[in-house]
């Protein structure tokens, strides 16, 4: 094809949007409907023979190949959902087949993804929630995509997900054929269940695995699988998929179902994609909810925070940026967080605390904190380490400005929550509370209590194999102040318990 050409008297091509191993798309314009078509053609003969066909089997492959790509028209005819391509029609052009379908402008998951991974939560779970949505329709017709990857989903300038490609799909009916030219395997590198690598039985969890594979880049920033000594094919073979728990930004709830998504055996997987559905459903953004930052274009969370409907629309332009609108019905809270942005909110609150005592940075950071807590789960480290440099924040400024009681009410909330943690690093967080509440007791009018809980603080942080630096600092600043109220003797006895560099 050529652009200009016109296809069967209906079809003005234009430029050419893709090219993989089988066949081209070209964007073109319906002249008959006046709208914008997208156009799958088949590779020429010659092409194909050069990459995909055995010379041995010409006729052979060549008619799998086509019949292949016939049955994807057939499949994508059979489906009506809002994220995955309509068929418009198919035909022959010139010997070729080629398949007409519904033209989603915009770019690939892959393409977002290198602009601005680690994605806010929110958006991940937009763009996941949409993703298994078209997938659960994909599978009540009984058709497994079998090639589910960031290359496969689009997202158009409305931010919505959509599921394309269904050239390898495999209908689960009785008696599907199966069509796999000789030499070739039906499926990309890097999102493929162990069982479709074995050459074993494909079902719906196949594609369960993929998803996983797509969730635990969504949200951690990285494939679970990268090349290393093993090759990924062998690592989803053999290597246990990497926990998602304890990811920094990821929900507990969310990073459980992703590994539940990455189990080998598929009997481990859910049983069903509309069971991840509620899971995710439960963590969209909400009306009136900010945008996340870094600001995204497009950007899939605008059709759920924007109470009036309003939608971004077209590519973006350079320099020209979208007024914000008003929300309705709620207050407004703040911007969601990227990892990097929460990362140097928590690091500039915590150096100026240090530097120069509480200013404008503990206070940006105590004016987060809620959402923060509620972005990132309210007992995910980030959220306890927000909160713990809050609570300093407060016992540094003696109550001058801050509620009357915030570091006491701070530290005693932290202790509370965190009691029983298996995390260390929230174990760490913990103890410095504790920490914090001995000494307020101790300069206050509680000399003994604040005394007794500082020693029981000491003796579990001498018990443990790598105390955080911190942790021993603030035991022996404590220590010291302790000397100073005239307990000296005692303190230095107690110090004793660490490590004689620690004293």
């Amino acid at each position: 094809m050529r652009t200009n050409d016109v296809v069967d008297g209906r079809y003005r091509i234009g430029e050419e949007i893709g090219n993989g191993g089988v066949a081209t798309v070209w964007s073109a314009h319906d002249l008959h409907e006046d709208r914008p078509v997208a156009i799958k053609v088949l590779h020429p003969e010659a092409e194909l023979l050069r990459h995909w066909i055995d010379p041995a089997h010409r006729r052979t492959d060549q008619r799998q190949l086509r019949k292949r790509f016939e049955r994807e028209g057939k499949v994508l005819a059979e489906l009506s959902h809002p994220g995955i391509p309509e068929l418009y029609g198919q035909g022959v052009y010139e010997g070729r087949p080629y398949l007409v379908m519904r033209r989603i402008d915009g770019l690939s998951l892959n393409d977002f993804q290198v602009k601005y991974s680690p994605l806010p939560v929110g958006a991940a779970v937009v763009i996941a929630t949409e993703v298994i949505d078209a997938l659960c329709c994909a599978h009540r017709a009984g058709i497994v995509h079998r090639d589910l990857k960031p290359l496969n989903i689009v997202l158009d300038w409305n931010g919505r997900a959509h599921v394309i490609d269904f050239g390898i799909a495999l209908p689960m009916h009785p008696g599907a054929t199966r069509y796999t030219a000789r030499g070739s395997s039906p499926r990309s590198m890097g999102y493929t269940a162990p069982e479709q690598l074995r050459g074993e039985r494909i079902t719906p969890r196949t594609d369960l695995y993929a998803i996983g594979c797509v969730g635990y880049e969504l949200f951690v920033g990285q494939p679970p699988f990268v090349p290393g000594v093993l090759g990924v094919d062998q690592q989803h073979l053999r290597v246990p998929a990497p926990s998602a728990l304890g990811r920094p930004g990821v929900p507990d709830e969310l990073a459980l179902m992703i590994d539940r998504l990455l189990a080998k055996d598929p009997d481990d997987r859910p049983a069903g994609a509309e069971e991840l559905l509620p899971v995710l459903r439960a963590h969209l953004p909400r009306p009136g909810d900010p945008a996340p930052l870094p600001r995204l274009h497009p950007d899939p969370t605008a059709r759920y925070r924007e109470a009036d409907g309003a939608q971004v629309s077209g590519p973006p332009t350079r320099g020209a940026a979208r007024p914000a609108r008003r929300a309705l019905g709620r207050h407004r809270r703040r911007s969601w967080l990227g990892q990097q942005a929460l990362d140097r909110m928590l690091e500039s609150a915590r150096r100026e605390l240090l530097d120069q005592g509480p200013g404008p940075r503990c206070a940006e950071l105590a004016a987060a904190l809620g959402d923060i807590r509620e972005q990132c789960g309210a007992l995910s480290p980030p959220a306890a380490r927000a909160k713990l440099i809050c609570a300093d924040a407060a016992d540094a400024a003696d109550g001058e400005g801050h509620e009357p009681g915030l570091a006491d009410r701070l530290y005693g909330e932290l202790a509370t929550e965190l009691t029983g943690t298996a995390d260390a690093r929230l174990h760490t967080v913990l103890l410095c509370a504790r920490l914090g509440l001995a000494a307020r007791q101790a300069t206050g009018d509680s000399l003994d209590a604040g005394f007794d809980q500082w020693e029981l603080v000491v003796r579990e942080v001498a018990a443990l194999p790598d105390p955080a630096p911190e942790l021993l600092g603030r035991c022996r600043d404590l220590g010291v102040a302790l000397t100073e109220l005239g307990r000296g003797r005692e303190a230095e006895r107690v110090l004793g318990l660490l490590s004689p560099a620690e004293k």
